[in-house]
């Protein structure tokens, strides 16, 4: 079933439909989960077939049969009633195919509230009635005359309607002809109307039932047409072209003033731009952030729907160079303002424009580019092509990206006529030269940057997530491949938290993981990653190889500390281990990259060095998230991914029961760690494809894996418990004795490898090591634990209904736990 960002039902409504209705209905529930039937007085038995469905429906029964006009109004009483703001309408024949609800929905996500989308058939097939094709095209030329605009199909009865603009509509016709009436009133109402291409069937004409009557409905709507084209000279059309006459006078006077005022050009157009957009009426500007770069000259990029496109990013950025196209500057109005102000045409070839752009960089200027080449017909993003990427390349400049929504509405390519909408321009963040996260290359951010935007214009729900570790990040991809609008904050500067790697004396080393579970072929892990397009090289390991005496709780205190808790994900993470284990080949950064590659690409965005302070409750619901700098994040549904006793300490009100909440602060945590980071002498210790133990003193020991790896092993890993009060001495500052104490411990801790190993005394070149402290300060881990409580909540909500819980501290610690966690909390929204 779609998963809809919108409140929206379907209503079918229905007259004599027997043999077709109930496929129609099953096929449309598929897609929706609330349908509307409305029974137009069915003399057959319709209404007894879908009393008999398995399926939970609303059925309107009507006593009489009202035509399709009253059916509909019947039905948007109802849908208004149960506190719907749309509603998909299709017939009940089977003509239309409910598959195609998610494409219009889709088109829907592009625009503002105010729109109504029309399902637009293909009107040369098969089978299709001669008759339905020329009063298809009278219906579009009247429909244009009245109202100026060109729609292809302004009969289809599959549609899309805004309920709390046209829901309460005062109607005058009841039949066949009433959606010719809505769609007219509508766009005079400057509802905004689209059209969004479906299919249609229709079946051989022995099998075809239709209610139309061609010689009286052709009447009804001939007559309706008269109507409707008296008032629009009367009401429709002044209505529709005083407000565009109005910015049409007040445009062209902006430009003239700018043209006879004094001073720099490119402040003068500012001036102008910023003049003509706030007497925009009733039409209202939100920024949202601004330019990080704003101090030296970058590559703007920006969808391209309206001519107010250029005006708005002006506005903000006067010392910026416009590279437009040719017929600006033969315009009338616009050819000597873009001359005198030293615009590039985009016709004169690169060889020309490049030295251009140059000099002009060299003065401080930055550009204006628009990908897409030309305004877009449709709202939706059109093909970007290389050029603007192929530039920012060659200058060696950022690229600033900026989306501009709402203006489409206001005034478009194919609309003579000014609309009504909130324009939102925001400033994405920018993508220096050596920033690879969308993609190498000017080919590659291309198609990338493409995707990127297609993502950020469709309408979803936002979901905030704090914390970019192991279960933020998996989150952040569910709710993003779900259609949510993420933003995940991380208080480091790098995120993955556990599956982060640094370099140091030439090797690359990790942090937390060391071996995981769910890899194999059509394993868990391995399936969310190809779905993603993710591939991160992956070893399978031998079994584990334990030195001294075995521990019972070997399993639960590496893989799975859950032995307190009555959880159905214990078995499922033995169960995966029993399949095999694996170690990141060349480490864990790259799956990091790779699951922040897939939340940019699906309009997400990943923030570093954001530390949330304070979450601010109201009226039991999360309403804001305040970082330490002051910067404030809202979203629909905010998702924790730390330690549950950091999160009640930023909460403003109670978010678990006394009971639950007493449980967390008396819980301990689990056990610290003490690691060892050895560099090895080339070709003196052999690879070990196993995971070593030293029992009872639970030491693990390991040789990360390489790419092409070889016969020797080029580091080791060592990784003791730790008991945090050792520690006490240097937990608010470390000093010489923090060293001296960490060399001895690691002495102690490689003999200890050496009575299994001997040859490694001899083998290694350096080493380094870390404790708890470690943890506790760059994974926000209270005194270091690894694993975080030893006893988890089992739980992922919490008692403030859009605050959920993820991470290790959930159900079981470890990768494999933390990622079970973050599909749960996906498959509960």
């Amino acid at each position: 079933m779609l998963k809809c960002p919108f409140n929206i039902c379907a209503i079918i409504p229905t007259y004599n439909n027997g043999g077709t209705i109930v496929d129609v209905v099953r096929r449309t529930y598929e897609q929706l989960p609330h349908v509307i039937v409305v029974v137009d007085g069915s003399t057959d038995d319709t209404l007894a077939r879908l009393q008999a469905m398995e399926q939970a429906i609303d059925i309107v029964v009507l006593p009489h049969n009202t035509g399709k006009g009253g059916a509909l109004k019947a039905g948007f009483s109802r849908a208004i009633d149960k506190g719907f703001d749309y509603a998909v309408t299709l017939d009940g024949d089977g003509q239309h195919y409910p598959e195609d609800i998610p494409s219009m929905i889709d088109t829907l996500s592009i625009h503002a509230d105010n729109t109504l989308i029309v399902g637009s058939r293909i009107l040369k097939q098969e089978n299709m009635p001669a008759k339905n094709t020329f009063a298809n095209h009278f219906s579009n030329f009247w429909f244009r005359v009245q109202t100026g605009i060109k729609l292809p199909d302004t009969q289809s009865g599959f549609r899309i309607y805004p309920l709390h603009h046209i829901g309460h509509y005062q109607w005058i016709t009841s039949r066949y002809e009433s959606e010719l009436e809505l769609l007219v009133f509508a766009a005079w109402r400057n509802v905004n109307i689209y059209a969004a291409p479906v299919r249609v069937y229709y079946p051989p004409i022995q099998e075809r039932v239709s209610h139309f009557k061609p010689a009286y409905d052709f009447t009804r709507i001939s007559i309706l047409n008269v109507f409707l084209c008296c008032l629009a000279i009367v009401y429709g059309h002044p209505a529709r072209l005083w407000r565009s006459f109005y910015e049409a006078f007040l445009f062209l006077g902006c430009a003239t003033c700018c043209k006879l005022s004094h001073g720099d050009i490119h402040q003068r157009i500012a001036r102008w731009a910023w003049k003509d957009i706030r007497k925009l009426g009733r039409n209202k500007v939100v920024f949202t952030g601004k330019p990080a770069l704003a101090d030296q000259p970058v590559v703007f990029i920006s969808n391209h729907n309206s001519m107010y496109d250029i005006l708005l990013i002006l506005s903000q950025h006067p010392k910026t160079i416009v590279l437009a196209q040719e017929w600006v500057f033969n315009n009338i109005f616009f050819g000597k303002l873009a001359r005198e102000a030293g615009y590039i045409s985009a016709s004169e070839g690169i060889e020309t424009v490049l030295p251009k752009l140059a000099e002009k960089i060299n003065e401080g200027y930055s550009i204006l580019i628009f990908p897409e080449g030309t305004r877009s017909t449709t709202g939706d993003i059109i093909r970007f092509h290389r050029g603007a990427f192929y530039l920012a390349e060659k200058l060696n400049l950022p690229l600033q990206p900026v989306l501009i929504q709402g203006i489409f509405e206001i005034l478009s390519k194919v609309h003579f006529r000014m609309g009504k909408s909130t324009i939102n321009i925001s400033f994405l963040p920018p993508i220096l030269p050596n920033d690879t996260t969308l993609g190498t290359g000017y080919r590659e951010r291309t198609r990338l940057l493409q995707k990127h935007y297609k993502a950020l214009i469709r309408t979803r729900k936002s979901a905030l997530i704090i914390g970019a570790g192991i279960g933020g990040l998996f989150t952040a991809c569910l709710l993003a491949e779900k259609g949510y609008r993420v933003t995940v904050l991380e208080q480091s500067a790098k995120a993955g938290g556990g599956m982060q790697t640094f370099e140091r004396n030439g090797c690359h080393w990790q942090t937390g993981i060391h071996v995981v579970s769910g890899m194999e072929e059509e394993g868990p892990i391995k399936s969310l990653l190809n779905r993603w397009g993710i591939d991160v090289p992956t070893e399978r390991l031998e079994n584990d190889v334990i030195h001294g005496n075995i521990a019972q709780n070997h399993f639960e205190l590496f893989y799975g500390n859950t032995e307190n808790c009555d959880n159905p994900y214990q078995q499922i993470i033995k169960q995966s281990f029993e399949k095999g284990a694996f170690r990141f080949v060349g480490g864990t950064q790259s799956l990091t990259e790779g699951l922040i590659r897939f939340i940019s690409e699906n309009g997400g965005r990943v923030l570093l060095s954001e530390k949330v302070q304070h979450i601010h409750i109201e009226n039991k619901k999360v309403d804001d998230v305040i970082t330490s700098d002051g910067q404030h994040y809202q979203a629909d549904i905010v998702i924790s991914s730390i330690h549950p006793k950091q999160l009640l300490n930023m909460v403003t009100a109670p978010i678990f029961s006394p009971a639950t909440q007493k449980r967390i602060l008396a819980t301990p945590d689990t056990f610290g760690s003490f690691k060892i980071y050895i560099q090895l002498k080339p070709n003196s210790f052999y690879y070990l494809k196993s995971n070593h133990f030293i029992e009872p003193d639970h030491i693990l020991f390991f040789t990360p894996t390489v790419e092409y790896q070889q016969t020797y092993a080029q580091t080791m890993e060592i990784i003791a418990p730790l008991d945090y009060n050792l520690l006490t001495s240097w937990q608010e500052k470390r000093n010489e004795q923090y060293e001296l104490w960490k060399d001895k411990y690691s002495q102690q801790l490689i003999s200890k490898i050496c009575n299994f190993f001997p040859k490694l005394k001899n083998s290694i070149l350096s080493y380094f090591s870390s404790t708890s402290l470690t943890y506790r300060d760059y994974f926000c881990s209270p005194e270091g634990a690894m694993y975080g409580m030893s006893q988890p909540l089992c739980a992922v909500h919490t008692h403030i209904p859009n605050l959920f819980l993820s991470g290790q501290n959930c159900f079981v610690h470890g990768f494999c736990g933390t990622v079970q966690t973050a599909i749960q909390i996906a498959s509960k929204l």
